[in-house]
């Protein structure tokens, strides 16, 4: 077993939060893991890229697409409009690069998890309130 946290852990997860499907896939070119949520079609941000100042979540949102992103995607990510993060930002401990700073710290899987529910969360909230 390694001392690096990233080759002990999966390099994709999903699962369904709020009623919303959730996922995380590790970047090949960081090995940085970056978290996803897909919203159905009729959901307010479906087909947008969420205003940063409405939704915390670590470093921002970095994607907004029709599809999950990686090899094998699952066919449920059809019909969704995927809204994600990463963890590849300053102060981030990026796998495939090394750490810039001894501060630099490794974001992994559960972190990533609860950065992916809280922002599952906010959106089903948003659509909650549109309704």
């Amino acid at each position: 077993m390694s001392d690096n946290p990233w080759e002990n852990e999966p390099d994709s997860l999903d699962w369904v939060h709020a009623g919303l499907p959730c996922a995380i896939r590790r970047g090949p070119l960081t090995g940085a893991l970056n978290g996803y949520v897909g919203v159905p079609a009729g959901h307010p941000q479906y087909g947008q890229t969420p205003d940063d100042d409405a939704i915390e979540v670590h470093g921002g949102i970095t994607y907004a697409h029709e599809h999950l992103p990686g090899l094998g995607m699952p066919p449920q990510d059809e019909g969704f409009w995927w809204i994600g993060f990463d963890c590849a930002h300053a102060g981030d401990l990026i796998p495939e690069i090394g750490p810039f700073f001894d501060e630099d710290v490794y974001r992994d899987i559960a972190y990533v998890r609860e950065q992916a529910e809280r922002l599952a969360s906010h959106l089903a909230a948003i659509a909650k309130a549109k309704a």
